[in-house]
């Protein structure tokens, strides 16, 4: 969709720096797909804006999104591997994150949140393999389950 620029053959959508204040319309589409929405003023991933299509890689990040829709990758739930979300206005993270059961990779640096707890890590943790948060007075990096009893270390 204009003003992005689609790679039809590699399934990557570029929508990258071009000054969008919300997502562009997107129509449904067979294969995995990636998209690089990052570099905009995007401040809302509405409920069911991937319907349609099945997301492989989502770049998200440098934007002003703050709100995140419980359904926003919905039909992504089962192939959403990558998700970066550094640099934007979240301060809790998104529910929606933890229906991806394919994610082995979110980055949320950068963020303004206000509170990680434990419970959200033991609700969500079945997805990822790498969880990686960067706080200003500290470093959490490649958050993983110890084995045998799905608690997070620190």
């Amino acid at each position: 969709p204009l003003p992005c620029e689609c790679n039809g053959n590699q399934q990557i959508v570029y929508c990258s720096n071009k000054s969008l204040s919300e997502l562009p319309p997107i129509q449904k589409s067979e294969g995995k797909w990636t998209f690089y929405l990052d570099d905009n003023r995007i401040e809302v991933i509405p409920d069911n804006y991937f319907s349609g299509v099945k997301v492989n890689f989502l770049s998200l990040e440098n934007n002003d999104i703050h709100t995140i829709g419980e359904n926003a990758f919905q039909g992504s739930e089962d192939s959403l591997n990558y998700l970066h979300l550094e640099n934007n206005s979240m301060t809790e993270l998104p529910n929606a994150i933890g229906k991806l059961r394919q994610l082995t990779a979110v980055s949320i640096q950068g963020n303004p949140m206000v509170d990680l707890t434990e419970t959200w890590y033991e609700t969500h943790q079945h997805s990822f393999c790498t969880f990686q948060l960067r706080f200003t007075d500290r470093v959490i990096n490649n958050k993983q389950p110890d084995s045998g009893n799905s608690r997070w270390r620190l």
